[in-house]
């Protein structure tokens, strides 16, 4: 996963730089004032191009979102699995699982340690991407806010006991949380006063 973040990362910068150089021909030609016919088609061309890398652009960052959706990630569902199985109870409800329940699961399976970090660290990379503009923000909060949530409420004592160790650890998925969390509460205050009767004031 993060060898294709890297790889997108790359590939975006390209897109930009190209796209900033279309935009400056375009200025120049412009500021020329179309001393030609020929120069007119050169900056449809480019408007066209431009509007074409932006789109490959657009579409790279959804499909970079749409991979971290689990529904749309194979290789994450048996991990999903197996912590349901573990933890279902817990998942279900959103509820904090205590660090004991966890230990006496890994216990009695170890493979629960590696499906816990794996989610987490998926999400976590989710977070970075967003943060680097690799994948589109906006997609990846309607489809997994949500459950991004119910993974931080639900190992919130594992992640803050990891959290002791390295303090950075998971940074940038609680931020993205909380970030999520405001936007989401600011969409539901302008939804109610959309359909807040004018009468009631």
């Amino acid at each position: 996963m993060e060898s294709l973040l890297i790889g997108l990362q790359i590939l975006i910068a390209a897109l930009n730089l190209v796209i900033v150089f279309l935009l400056t021909r375009r200025q120049l030609l412009h500021a020329e004032r179309f001393s030609s016919t020929q120069e007119q088609a050169s900056s449809k061309q480019i408007d066209l191009l431009t509007a074409q890398i932006r789109k490959q652009y657009d579409w790279s960052m959804k499909q970079m979102a749409l991979m971290f959706s689990i529904s749309q990630n194979p290789t994450i569902q048996p991990a999903r699995h197996a912590l349901d199985v573990a933890f279902g109870t817990y998942i279900r409800e959103s509820e904090p699982i205590p660090l004991n329940i966890i230990e006496e699961a890994i216990d009695k399976d170890p493979e629960i340690y590696t499906h816990v970090r794996t989610i987490l660290a998926h999400y976590e990379v989710m977070a970075i991407a967003i943060h680097r503009k690799v994948a589109d923000g906006d997609l990846a909060r309607d489809l997994i806010a949500e459950t991004l949530n119910q993974y931080i409420a639900v190992f919130e004592r594992f992640m803050r006991q990891r959290r002791t160790v390295n303090r950075r650890a998971y940074e940038y998925m609680l931020d993205l949380d909380r970030k999520w969390e405001r936007e989401l509460a600011d969409k539901r205050a302008e939804e109610r006063g959309e359909h807040e009767d004018p009468r009631s004031s």
